[in-house]
């Protein structure tokens, strides 16, 4: 990605449609509920990523 911004952008619509397919689900299925909680997991951690990469490669920023 050119454009890491735009890919830690890109991931966030994902985590917030999770959420709310956990509570969506959790109201008609505890386990099937709770057998998202790994993907949602997961995505906190990859919105998290793209941000630490997206902060590290800024673009302008000289490494020595």
């Amino acid at each position: 990605a050119r454009n890491l911004f735009l890919s830690f952008l890109a991931f966030l619509p994902y985590g917030l449609v999770a959420i709310a397919l956990f509570v969506l689900t959790l109201e008609l299925d505890r386990i099937a509920a709770l057998t998202l909680l790994p993907y949602i997991l997961y995505q906190g951690y990859a919105i998290a990523w793209g941000y630490s990469l997206w902060k590290r490669n800024r673009p302008g920023e000289a490494t020595a």
